[in-house]
């Protein structure tokens, strides 16, 4: 399995802070910033040689500068784009990265605004629901207010599988936000991902990635929601980011 850590924005929600540091390399506490922490949880699970950061041009020194800092045994591609509105988007630019990367095996993916805690608890639980035949999404318990207008949002039965996915619902059809962390099979039925993504994106919206979810449950590929109840934060929203310092900042020893 390969891991994609995307982080192909320009951190528009951050203002002035986002137009000079990328949000993966925010910290989250004096010893520790998010790519870290995301890296150092995916280590338990899948080696740094076989993580792949996908960042832009505008972006790539300040990662390989990390990188070259920290030891980093994994790749960093950068999408060919140095302004907002040049980029990808998420979908896109994950299919643009697994065509660069040549990813043939099963993908995690996680876009790099997603601090989780506990991360390996998260990631040990998306595992087990994963097989080659299903995709995993990763879906938080925010309740119906914070979900509204604001998150994709997942309806799950049998343990887990997702059986209605809507887009930042005024009305949410559930208490589950989907998270923009998942795990793609090699093949969803006949069909490579590669072919899926192609298909989507011939009329899909090339952002937002809880339309590419909706697509895949509306066409029956089997999708597992992993329902997580721990602390999860958006980094790209100062408000969000600044709340988890200050958690993490209490954890410094751990961490």
């Amino acid at each position: 399995m390969k891991a994609l850590i995307l982080a192909g924005g320009y951190g528009t929600r951050l203002g002035k802070l986002g137009e000079m540091l990328p949000k993966p390399l925010l910290p989250l506490n004096e010893k520790m910033r998010v790519i870290d922490y995301i890296v150092k949880g995916l280590e338990s699970f899948v080696s740094q040689e076989d993580m792949i950061i996908v960042t832009n041009e505008k972006f790539r020194g300040a990662f390989e500068k990390w990188a070259r800092d920290n030891g980093f045994r994994g790749k960093i591609i950068a999408e060919p784009h140095r302004k907002n509105e040049e980029k990808f988007g998420t979908i896109k630019g994950m299919r643009w990265a697994i065509e660069a990367a040549k990813i043939e095996e099963d993908v995690l993916v996680i876009a790099s605004d997603n601090v989780v805690y506990p991360f390996e608890e998260f990631l040990e639980r998306m595992l087990s629901l994963f097989d080659s035949n299903r995709a995993v999404v990763g879906a938080y318990e925010a309740g119906i207010e914070r979900i509204r207008k604001r998150f994709g949002n997942l309806k799950v039965v049998d343990g887990g599988k997702v059986v209605e996915f809507v887009e930042k619902p005024e009305d949410p059809i559930s208490p589950y936000a989907a998270m923009a962390i998942y795990i793609f099979p090699r093949k969803l039925g006949e069909k490579s991902l590669l072919e899926v993504l192609d298909e989507y994106l011939e009329n899909g919206n090339p952002d937002a990635p809880g339309h590419f979810i909706a697509y895949l449950v509306g066409k029956g590929y089997p999708l597992y929601g992993n329902i997580f109840s721990g602390k999860w934060w958006d980094v790209g929203k100062v408000e969000d980011w600044q709340s988890a310092m200050k958690f993490f900042e209490s954890l410094r020893e751990e961490f």
